[in-house]
Order: C-alpha cells, then structure tokens, then sequence
C-alpha cells in the first residue's frame, strides 16, 4: 500500500512539489502508525519518517545516506543508475553491492551500539535456561549421589533465614492513628498486605517442599515445579503471581525482597522513607496517583486536570538529601539504557562502552496543574519502566513519564530508544 501510494504520488507530482507532508501523515500515521498502540512506538516511526522523507534526498549539497552511517551505505543517483542499466553494465552495481559491510552496525538504525551486548545476553540467557530444562526432575534421578536434593535443601534453608515475619497492619494503623485515610498511608496499608500475602505463600510452599523430604508430604505438580526453580536458580510462577514484575534470577530476587521488607519496615514504624525507593513497591503508579491525592487536597486543584513533572537533582546518593520536597516526593534506584546522566551540564550524553544501564541521580517528582505546565524546549519525556522488558503505555510496566534536559536533538535520544528503567536484570 505504501508503495502504491508513493508512486501515485510521484507519478502526479513534480520533483520540486512532492508533498511530502501527506506522504508523512498517510504512511507515518495511518499505514503503520494505524497498527501501532503505544505513542512512543509511534513517536519512533515517525521520526524514521523524518529521517527519509524530504527534499533533501536529491540535494546536491548534502548527498542523502543513512543515518550516521555516511561511509557504509549512500544512495545511488537516479541518473547513474538509469545510465548503468541502459548500458546493460550490471558489474559496477554488483561492485557496488559487495562494498556493503557483511555486518549490519546498530548505529545505521541509530541505535546505540551496546544493544549488540544486550541482545547477545539474551540469546545466551535463552539458551541457558533451555539447557537448565533439559536437566532431567528429581523424580527421575535414581543416583543416590545426586546433589539436587541437597542443593534444594539448603535453598529452602537460606531463604527461609532470610524471611522476616508478617507486618501487623493494626500496629500500623494505630502508630499512624487518624493520617490511616490519608491517601499515602492507605497506599502503604495496601502495600503491607500484597507483601504479607507474598511472604506466607513462600514460607508455606517452602515449608511443605522440605517435608516432602522428610517424607511428611507427598510430592505434587506445585512443589515440583517449586523444587526445579529452586535447583535452577529460577522465581517460581506461584511467587512470580503475587510480585511485582521481575526478570531477576532466584538469589537477586530474595535479595530484592529483603531490601523490600527494609523499606516497608522503616516506612510502617518510622515516617514515610524522605527518598522513596520506588522499585521496592509492589504497586509504584498508586504511590505516585497518592501524591497527586494530596496535592489536590492541599492546593484544592481538580484530580482530572492535575499532574506530576520531573526534576533531576544533583544527589546521587539518599545521605545527600537536606531539605523535604515541596508537594511530592524524591525517588532514587532508577537507571537509563541507551544513555547516561552528565552531572556538570545536567543533561543527557552518550553512555560509556559497554554498559548497558547508567545511574540517574534522585529524581524530583513533583505534582502540578496541567494548565501550568510549560517544558522547556530542551527536554525530552522518555517513559520508565519497571524492568528492561520495557512494554507500552497502557502496560503495567510503564509507571511515569520523565521529563529530561538534553543538548541535542530529540531525534538522537528517539533512535537510540532512551527509557529508564527501576530494576536491573
């Protein structure tokens, strides 16, 4: 359809009056961008778009090539080309096929280079966990030397120590007294009870896999599937239902879960933590809706035309912090792929070789009327996820949007797919 389009366009156009702003729209926004849901997605194509439609394909004073990339791939004249064919010379354009490099380099995308490192650590991750099921079960090992029921054995140990107890919400309730309706208490209330819920569904499945070795239980499809996760360093789906979404392996997930409860801990018998740690919540969109709660209640703004912006500050660390926020609240544990934070120009920049995820230092969230928000023309919104699997806007796994400053063209950080991220793999 694309082509079509393209060809009736030329067709009836002059080389000087080819419009391309309809081109833009019709293929950009209602071809493919019709089939595209999320608006960052969208905001991706057409900025391709940009990229290769206009009149500067057959200027003679800057040659059309792909993006950053003018040396491996130049478009061919038109004349050239109908010249070469009329001649019937095909061996200068099979010469000029086999200059192409063999490998295709990110950055004609204009990618980051280092998405060559995350895409080959996925396919090793696939392949591993491939080969971890190839594994043959416990109920087929008839070697008596065999360590899987040692190994499961001393998991189940470790994380069992490594549990702490249930958090008792009427203390909590009485410690906090009449702010329990408050709209940030009630988050922490609902927060309490998911991870409660969390922590007796692993010491329950935990509890009953270790008598199923004393013999006191009888083994069933739950407790196996429990048991191999445990031998391959896996979270177990029953446990993967009543977290937050993570694609971290067993040991950085129980270590993930008592960093957790620390917060929760400090938050339900101290005060509310001066720097959130938003990763460690179960549910980060309704804190951050709760803010905007008091905020309303405060300023008495209308909820429907009330929002949040960000600010990056120059803390990196919570022991840097000196002053209470405003109206909203200081978030830390957040990291950017496909760039880095420079702290002297307080903008983005290009991220060091090979590392995949940068620091961003603690961020200001802070709650304001729609009408009066005006971003700098020198910001970009970029979306934040809960983990690298990033998702879309309508997703769970997208939270906020954040608003950064940035010295270059929007479209440089758009190709490079720039987002933040709250949890490392």
């Amino acid at each position: 359809m694309c082509q079509q389009i393209i060809a009736i366009f030329l067709k009836k156009s002059k080389p000087d009056e080819i419009p391309w702003t309809s081109l833009k729209y019709l293929i950009g926004e209602i071809i493919y961008g019709g089939k595209v849901i999320d608006s960052y997605d969208r905001r991706i194509l057409l900025t391709y778009v940009d990229e290769y439609f206009g009149d500067f394909i057959y200027s003679s004073y800057q040659p059309f090539s792909f993006y950053n990339c003018k040396d491996c791939y130049k478009a061919v004249k038109y004349k050239e080309v109908e010249r070469k064919l009329f001649e019937n010379n095909e061996h200068n354009l099979i010469e000029a096929v086999n200059e192409l490099p063999m490998s295709i380099n990110p950055t004609v995308c204009g990618l980051n280079p280092n998405v060559l490192f995350g895409y080959h650590n996925n396919l090793v991750d696939i392949l591993w966990a491939d080969m971890i099921k190839l594994y043959p079960s416990a109920d087929t090992i008839d070697d008596k030397n065999t360590d899987w029921d040692k190994v499961v054995q001393n998991t189940i140990e470790d994380i069992l120590k490594s549990l702490p107890e249930l958090y008792n919400l009427n203390k909590v309730k009485m410690f906090y007294g009449d702010k329990c309706f408050s709209p940030n208490i009630i988050v922490l209330l609902h927060e309490l009870e998911k991870i409660n819920a969390l922590l007796s569904v692993i010491r329950n499945t935990l509890s009953q896999l270790s008598k199923v070795f004393l013999g006191k239980v009888e083994m069933n499809t739950m407790l196996e599937e429990v048991s191999m996760c445990l031998y391959a360093g896996r979270v177990p789906d029953c446990w993967s239902k009543l977290s937050p979404q993570t694609v971290k392996s067993l040991p950085c997930y129980i270590e993930h879960l008592t960093k957790r409860t620390l917060q929760y801990s400090n938050w339900s018998q101290i005060r509310e933590p001066l720097v959130m740690w938003l990763s460690g919540l179960h549910s980060p969109k309704s804190y951050l809706t709760s803010l905007i709660q008091l905020a309303c209640r405060k300023y008495g703004w209308s909820i429907e035309h009330s929002m949040f912006y960000t600010s990056v500050t120059q803390w990196t660390c919570e022991s840097e912090v000196q002053r209470e926020p405003d109206a909203g609240c200081y978030i830390t544990g957040l990291y950017l792929e496909g760039a880095r934070w420079d702290m002297n120009k307080q903008c983005l920049t290009e991220c060091t070789f090979h590392n995949t995820l940068e620091n961003l230092p603690i961020l200001a969230i802070i709650p304001i009327e729609t009408r009066l928000l005006k971003l700098p023309k020198s910001s970009i919104t970029i979306p934040v996820y809960v983990t690298s699997k990033r998702g879309h806007l309508m997703d769970d796994n997208c939270v906020f949007q954040a608003n950064l400053n940035t010295l270059v063209h929007k479209s440089f950080w758009i190709l490079r797919g720039v987002c933040v991220v709250m949890n490392t793999d």
